[in-house]
């Protein structure tokens, strides 16, 4: 015979910890009928079931909570992962298009750095800004080159290495070259 489990208990109006010779909870179409009783090994052994149950029952939840945390936690992980990479994927296409401007403007890599802006368009200002004060920054000696004037001697010209080669060896040991 299968024992009735508590749920069918409860189901009946009936609580598995009612002590023996106690009535228990009737549904109003039962009040006619004589109300059962059980033996009290009976109950005990139910009491028993229904803790071991109510053991098992928290020992799941908390598995299921536990589990549910570690899910969650390996979503915020990866959530935290894109948007670290969207995050160095931004900033990399930032610093691509500030030295694509710098040197469409003739700026030098050096000043990409100073260009601002989240568009082309505000780069692109920032870089004619940039590129007229630096014109107006910068004094006109410096553009053309001042050798301080003089007499420069032209450099020898030289022959094929070769003749060179031998030149030198005859002179290091102290032979006179013969004029060319």
């Amino acid at each position: 015979m299968a024992e009735p489990s508590p749920a069918d208990v409860e189901a009946e109006g009936q609580t598995p910890e009612a002590d023996e010779g106690k009535k228990p909870d009737q549904a109003p179409e039962q009040e006619a009928q004589e109300p059962k009783t059980y033996p009290e090994s009976y109950v005990r052994q139910l009491r028993a079931e229904s803790g071991i149950n109510r053991k098992k029952i928290a020992e799941l939840e908390e598995r299921l909570q536990e589990r549910e945390d570690a899910e969650k936690s390996e979503l915020e992980r990866l959530q935290a992962k894109l948007a670290a990479a969207e995050g160095r994927a931004g900033s990399a296409e930032t610093s691509l298009l500030r030295f694509e401007v710098a040197a469409e403007r003739g700026l030098d890599a050096k000043a990409a750095a100073f260009l601002t802006g989240s568009t082309r368009e505000e780069m692109e200002l920032r870089a004619e800004e940039l590129s007229a004060l630096l014109a107006e920054q910068t004094p006109a000696s410096t553009t053309t080159p001042n050798f301080g004037g003089g007499a420069r001697t032209p450099a020898p010209v030289k022959g094929p290495p070769e003749e060179e080669h031998n030149d030198f060896l005859m002179r290091a040991i102290g032979r006179q070259v013969p004029p060319q």
